[in-house]
């Protein structure tokens, strides 16, 4: 679906913004979004989702020429790929890119936020280099909107950087049985084995991978079954 250009569509989806801004303090936005933060663009594909949040790791930006012309039936979300010309981010000398490690393996996915293409029109080519990580306030703690392409729904990107919802590690976090030492193979494989969900309650939300309490904290190597996926509620009992 195609965004709406009616006249009066953008305020009256600014006045919904406004309107949800009020009744959602600063402080309550990390708790109203959990429900939609994953572990993996893995575990997104599994769950077939088309939107998601993820908590990155090791996380990096790069920058690559724009390849419009071999790219440009992938390079938008909602582009049917049969639209000729350089429009949208098309038109612009380079593609951000972020590299980052979630759950269960690296990535490096093209970051398609608006405002980064509205500091490369409106600024020189090095201030845009020199500048957007600034610009985007993108630290340790930022989270990421992705999403995956209409014509490639395995093929993901990085719609916006988001700050402000991540919380901050606790020391109810450092106490949860989540320090085993695994692949990232390895965790892919107890999800894939666990359907993605909480083995004591079936819950798909906020799941981590966590060793069995019948079995030594010593055992070396950790093997599947040793290991077993439960979400947050249940890992901490």
């Amino acid at each position: 679906m195609f965004g709406d250009r009616t006249p009066g569509a953008h305020q009256w989806i600014n006045d919904r913004f406004e309107l949800v801004k009020d009744r959602c303090p600063e402080r309550a936005r990390a708790n109203l979004l959990s429900r939609h933060v994953i572990g993996s663009i893995q575990e997104a594909n599994a769950k077939r989702l088309s939107l998601a949040i993820i908590h990155p790791d090791q996380m990096q930006l790069d920058f690559a020429p724009n390849p419009a012309e071999a790219e440009s039936p992938q390079l938008t979300l909602f582009d049917s790929g049969d639209n000729g010309g350089h429009s949208g981010a098309r038109r612009f000398a380079w593609m951000p890119r972020l590299t980052f490690r979630d759950e269960c393996g690296h990535h490096n996915l093209m970051l398609r936020d608006w405002g980064a293409f509205e500091l490369q029109r409106k600024h020189n080519e090095a201030y845009f280099l020199d500048n957007l990580e600034t610009a985007l306030h993108l630290t340790s703690s930022s989270a990421l909107l992705v999403g995956n392409m209409n014509n490639q729904r395995t093929s993901w990107l990085v719609i916006s950087v988001l700050n402000g919802i991540r919380e901050p590690e606790t020391l109810f976090d450092s106490l949860l049985p989540d320090a085993v030492p695994m692949s990232e193979k390895l965790r892919r494989k107890v999800y894939e084995r666990d359907s993605w969900r909480c083995v004591k309650c079936g819950s798909d939300n906020q799941l981590s991978v966590q060793r069995t309490p019948l079995r030594s904290a010593e055992v070396v190597p950790v093997r599947d079954d040793d290991l077993q996926t439960l979400c947050r509620t249940c890992a901490s009992q």
